[in-house]
């Protein structure tokens, strides 16, 4: 993940005041600290965002050095054009805030905040398809289950040990409103 940073850091050259203060050396030891309070999902995240936009650029024959409002905006209109997914827009900006916290990047902040940017990136995501979602688990559905839990591994039930545990956590998450993935590190 520090990786992929050294490469988008490299190309960013001048506009980020990380690369002025390294002098131009970017090492994994150097960067580092700069990532170290953040979550290696989110490093990702944003390092997606911003490769995806120096890859138009390089695409397009500019200069990512220059990057702006200008610039960032004629990407998102690019994105709203080429039918992106409507989330694109969205961690593009996010990914520019993220660079100017961490790495300086000069013009982040004035582009994150733009109101014509962030303009673009609430059309695209008002435009994107409806979420439809599942129905929600009847009552009548739940008792089941933990009755199905109870009697896991009984003579009187029908399910193993292993898919009573199964069951069970699945009761737990909707009980509790967990996600899986964070009732998955209780420990």
């Amino acid at each position: 993940s520090i990786q992929s940073w050294i490469v988008l850091l490299n190309l960013l050259k001048g506009a980020t005041s990380v690369f002025v203060t390294l002098r131009g050396i970017l090492t994994e030891e150097a960067l580092a600290p700069y990532l170290a309070t953040r979550r290696t999902s989110t490093i990702m995240i944003r390092a997606s965002g911003i490769r995806l936009f120096l890859k138009w650029v390089e695409d397009n024959g500019l200069e990512a050095e220059e990057i702006d409002e200008r610039m960032s905006f004629a990407y998102l209109k690019h994105l709203q054009e080429t039918s992106a997914p409507a989330s694109r827009t969205g961690i593009f900006l996010k990914s520019c805030n993220f660079s100017y916290g961490l790495f300086g990047l000069t013009n982040g902040n004035a582009i994150a905040l733009s109101a014509r940017c962030r303009g673009l990136a609430a059309i695209a995501f008002s435009e994107s398809r409806r979420r439809i979602q599942r129905d929600p688990l009847k009552m009548s559905w739940v008792m089941k289950a933990e009755e199905e839990v109870v009697l896991a591994d009984h003579e009187a039930g029908r399910l193993s040990e292993q898919e009573g545990c199964v069951l069970g956590f699945l009761l737990f998450c909707t009980h509790t409103r967990f996600r899986f993935s964070d009732a998955a590190r209780i420990t």
